[in-house]
């Protein structure tokens, strides 16, 4: 006989089945919470690992930037001094430019002078070459033959030598 406040074995196979049920059902899930913590972790350290690789590019990136920055610091630098030297050339140049505009007008001045000095001597010089050239052979002999020839006449000669060169 069973108590009245007993469970009888039927009811309790039933709490049993029912325990064995629901404590099936939180283990699974638990399983379940559990597998997607892991897969959500595995995510997480993957990401990891991207970030950290993605990190070190960007650091060599960064370190290839400054060395090019650099050289693009170095190659402003050369092109802004070949500038400069470039300029203080073009003023260098102008100015010798305008001293030679100068130069050139003064010897024009002294061209124009000088061929008028020149044309009022002309005459004269072309006189002497005809007065010279009329000088026969003989005569020529003549003065040659002296050997210690008149004042005047060494006189002469020396201005005809120095004439002719």
């Amino acid at each position: 006989q069973v108590a009245s406040g007993a469970a009888q074995p039927r009811q309790l196979l039933t709490l049993l089945k029912a325990y064995q049920g629901v404590f099936q059902a939180k283990d699974n899930s638990q399983h379940g919470q559990a597998s997607h913590l892991q897969k959500g972790l595995n995510k997480l350290q993957e990401v990891s690992r991207t970030v950290g690789e993605l990190q070190d590019q960007a650091h060599k990136k960064e370190i290839e930037l400054a060395e090019q920055q650099k050289r693009a610091q170095e190659a402003l630098h050369n092109i802004t001094q070949a500038m400069q030297a470039a300029a203080e050339r073009r003023q260098e140049v102008e100015k010798l430019e305008k001293e030679t505009q100068q130069d050139e007008k003064h010897n024009l001045e002294e061209k124009g002078k000088i061929e008028e000095q020149l044309s009022t001597i002309q005459p004269l010089i072309d006189q002497a070459k005809k007065a010279v050239g009329s000088i026969s052979p003989s005569q020529l002999n003549e003065i040659k033959s002296l050997k210690m020839p008149p004042e005047p006449i060494h006189d002469v000669l020396s201005g005809v030598l120095r004439l002719m060169g």
